[in-house]
């Protein structure tokens, strides 16, 4: 990628601008690309060429400037020549200059799709100037409004002549064939800034949603039956990542009297109660979420178990609007079971009322930025293994009057307790486990009972 201008000679050439450096990025992602180089770093004098005077004393000698500058005092002795740089920057101090944070912006950007975006493959990419329909994708328009966070009406948008939408359509699909598209907005210049509105081409009666992939989850921007249109808005030069999901589910107050077996996206705005007798399986893949005062109540069977922590194999409980509103209550008589599953923005993660001898088991799972508690356990037994909790809105683990079997957990940064125990069995142990961070209470509070050894607690 392209991070320098060329000063000097018969045909300068200007350095690309913020945007343009992030667009780099973003269109070679849109065709596949899954590594970057930029050139170049440090910055560079051509043998031949003298310093320009009215050149910045920061680029003092170069003849096109890296992603970091030199910086020099005053004093020292003009640079006119590669030998005189390479021991100036052996000496000098490097100072990132506005490149260096346009690189560091995307890479932060992509960071949070990394983990989903390098399994992906490519099968398509284009502009719509040429051709607003990619697959089953198709820009229907993009226009200038100068309130990014809400979309105009349309008698005051400027829309844009059909051979002036450069905006970038890559469409990809995982390896469990979900499908996936990025966006890309080419305009770079200032006021480039766009709201592109959006059709996915589906026909029939399934149940589609398209969601964003924000910094830590994925966010609903359309969901329904039949084609779905969404507009998105696009800063110059940037990009972002969508996930498509058919055969979902929208539960608003609902009772589930027979076994149900899913997997798709699931929109809870409304009560949902599972009978006694009755397994709700939700498959790896799936992501469930709440909005409003959207709750899931189990008082049969709850199966959650993802395969790994992969974006095909997880599963994850969120919210759609942000609200941490939503609550899973697995109450039932019998064990219920939740595996590889992320629990994040939730009202709690899980709360768990059991009686007698029934457990709930939870593996490999992420409690984070819930409300209140990440796990509040109340009576039967629970098993939790290799497990992390982390900035949750009061204790991290509340257990109550249950026999807790706690293993390889991490434990960080709670508002109040890590764990509160309060008149847990006395055969409930804690091994291998870490505390760190805890904020107002203690890493672990215990009132009666239960018994704490080999764990770090710092």
């Amino acid at each position: 990628m392209q991070t320098y201008g060329s000063f000097g000679g018969d045909e300068p050439k200007r350095e690309p601008n913020f945007a343009e450096i992030l667009c780099q990025g973003y269109l070679g992602m849109s065709f596949g690309a899954k590594g970057f180089m930029y050139y170049h770093y440090y910055p560079f004098y051509s043998e031949g060429s003298l310093f320009t005077p009215n050149l910045p004393a920061s680029w003092r000698g170069a003849k096109s400037r890296g992603l970091t500058d030199l910086w020099q005092s005053p004093d020292d002795s003009t640079i006119d020549d590669q030998e005189a740089l390479d021991s100036a920057l052996s000496s000098g101090i490097l100072v990132p200059n506005e490149k260096w944070y346009a690189v560091n912006d995307f890479i932060d950007y992509v960071r949070r799709w990394e983990s989903v975006y390098v399994d992906l493959e490519n099968y398509d990419s284009q502009c719509a100037a040429d051709d607003p329909t990619v697959s089953y994708v198709t820009v229907d328009s993009s226009y200038w409004y100068h309130i990014p966070e809400n979309p105009p009406p349309d008698s005051v948008m400027m829309k844009d002549n059909a051979e002036d939408s450069f905006i970038q359509i890559g469409v990809f699909r995982s390896v469990g064939n979900r499908q996936y598209f990025m966006l890309v907005n080419r305009r770079c210049d200032e006021g480039g800034g766009r709201w592109v509105r959006c059709t996915l081409n589906e026909q029939g009666t399934e149940y589609i949603s398209v969601s964003e992939l924000q910094a830590n989850n994925w966010e609903t921007k359309s969901h329904g039956y039949g084609d779905r249109t969404f507009a998105v808005y696009l800063p110059p030069g940037t990009g972002r990542l969508y996930r498509v999901t058919r055969d979902g589910h929208s539960w608003g107050d609902t009772t589930i009297a027979v076994s149900a077996d899913i997997r798709g996206d699931i929109l809870i705005p409304g009560s949902v109660t599972v009978n006694s007798g009755v397994t709700l399986t939700i498959r790896p893949g799936s992501s469930v979420l709440f909005s409003g005062d959207g709750s899931l109540t189990v008082n049969g069977t709850f199966n959650s178990q993802g395969n790994n922590l992969s974006e095909d194999s997880l599963i994850s409980f969120n919210t759609f609007d942000d609200s941490k509103s939503g609550i899973i209550q697995p109450n039932g008589s019998t064990n219920d079971y939740l595996s590889y599953c992320k629990l994040k923005h939730l009202d709690r993660g899980i709360s768990v009322s059991k009686s007698g001898s029934s457990k709930v088991l939870i593996d490999h799972c992420e409690f984070s930025f819930n409300a209140d508690e990440g796990l509040y356990v109340t009576g039967g037994e629970v098993t939790v293994t290799a497990s992390t909790f982390r900035e949750n809105g009061d204790d991290e683990l509340y257990l109550y009057n249950t026999k807790a079997t706690l293993d390889l957990l991490t434990v960080t940064r709670n508002a109040n307790n890590g764990l509160y125990a309060n008149t847990v069995n006395s055969s409930s142990t804690i091994t291998n486990s870490t505390f760190l961070i805890n904020g107002g209470g203690s890493a672990i509070t215990r009132t009666k009972g239960g018994q704490c050894d080999s764990f770090a607690c710092r």
